[in-house]
């Protein structure tokens, strides 16, 4: 599940400039007679024609690098899941979850994980993404695949049902996915804009690594009551879309489904973009 630790000083927004002078043209408005939001059929979109517009994710990735590192942290990325079974433990004191544990099932070829280090070289910040393959729907195939993963481990999850609500949006997604998870800020951080960024940040590399068909992650009361699923970019979030009768220790009773699909991450992109956000 995606979880977090934020402390430091409230949030201060420094104020805009106007958009633009009387009788002149707004420059987003300018950008957008170049490459229209409004123009772009974001269901029609597809895994094998690619990202709409890379330079725009990329873009937008490099802004985000940099925020980063105005913010003190210096971002990598690795698929060596054993390293980052060992730099959870040390930050942590805790191994990963099922998902993203090496000794569970290969990794390598379908994951990655996001780490951040402070000028001093502490590990600051940690995340991981999965890519899998659903042929049903998520809302048909989490509850299986993730009581499965568990009892690779000899850990016992009993769902409280089988399957989602029925009115859940997971109902309609499928294919390519993405999960998000690990998700881990130190307490040394000061500062909230961290969490504005390295989220986003992880999300926009899976995006262009895979342009997956949707990405998705599980939360837990605290952060989806608390902001955190907005400020990491997620525009639906469900409640009670996992409940458990029994799991592990450390994994909640009730888990929040947070969502992203492909056609909100295409908007996204766009957005940030032409926002030069």
């Amino acid at each position: 599940m995606i979880e977090g630790k934020i402390a430091g000083k409230p949030v201060h927004f420094e104020s805009r400039q106007p958009a633009a002078e009387p009788g002149r043209m707004v420059p987003a408005m300018a950008a957008m007679a170049a490459g229209p939001v409004a123009a772009v059929r974001w269901n029609e979109r597809t895994r094998e024609g690619g990202v709409p517009n890379p330079l725009a994710a990329v873009e937008v990735v490099h802004r985000l690098k940099q925020q980063a590192l105005e913010l003190g942290a210096v971002p990598f990325i690795s698929v060596d899941f054993n390293d980052f079974a060992r730099q959870r433990a040390a930050a942590r004191g805790t191994g990963p979850s099922p998902m993203f544990d090496p000794a569970v099932g290969r990794l390598n070829d379908k994951a990655f994980w996001l780490g951040a280090r402070s000028m001093q070289g502490e590990i600051v910040s940690l995340q991981a993404y999965r890519l899998d393959y659903v042929d049903t729907s998520l809302a048909e195939w989490v509850v299986g695949w993730m009581a499965g993963l568990y009892l690779k481990r000899h850990e016992l999850m009993v769902p409280a049902y089988l399957e989602p609500p029925p009115n859940t949006r997971a109902g309609r997604v499928h294919g390519w996915l993405v999960y998000h998870g690990e998700i881990w800020l130190s307490p040394t951080l000061k500062n909230r804009s961290y969490f504005d960024t390295m989220p986003f940040l992880g999300m926009l590399l899976a995006y262009l690594k895979w342009y997956p068909d949707a990405i998705w992650g599980l939360v837990n009361d605290q952060m989806a009551n608390h902001g955190h699923v907005t400020r990491m970019k997620y525009p639906h979030l469900e409640p009670s879309f996992l409940r458990w009768q029994h799991c592990p220790e450390g994994i909640p009773n009730n888990e929040w489904l947070v969502l992203a699909e492909r056609s909100d991450l295409d908007f996204l992109v766009e957005e940030k973009w032409l926002r030069g956000a």
